[in-house]
């Protein structure tokens, strides 16, 4: 990886998740409005939603903008775990609110933004 992003987990006895790659399992998402299913990886189910007292979760997103959101923050990284297919779910005005929706089904514990400046 030209990041140097995969030597630097692996030295430390971590792994690297190609979420994309991962089985997909359907979870039950509403917005208030609407009810709808998002595939999210088995794995991240079985892990930050199933057992969600048992594992910490870090979300580590750039400081960007959005034109449908303003500035994004953390929440919009929550997108990023969905399958490509469930990203075209409500990607347009409704965005805000199924972004709002999937934080409570998958929360970070803890979010550092690199905020040095919003692309």
């Amino acid at each position: 990886m030209a990041s140097g992003m995969l030597e630097a987990v692996e030295s430390t006895g971590g792994k690297c998740l190609y979420l994309d790659e991962l089985k997909q399992v359907l979870v039950a998402v509403d917005t208030g409005e609407k009810q709808y299913e998002l595939e999210f990886p088995e794995l991240l189910v079985s892990h930050l939603i199933k057992n969600k007292e048992k594992n910490t979760y870090f979300d580590m997103p750039k400081l960007k903008t959005h034109d449908m959101t303003t500035v994004t923050l953390g929440v919009k990284n929550q997108h990023g775990l969905i399958s490509d297919l469930s990203k075209q779910v409500e990607h347009h005005y409704g965005l805000h609110a199924k972004l709002a929706s999937m934080l409570k089904v998958i929360k970070p514990d803890f979010t550092i933004i690199d905020g040095e400046y919003a692309i």
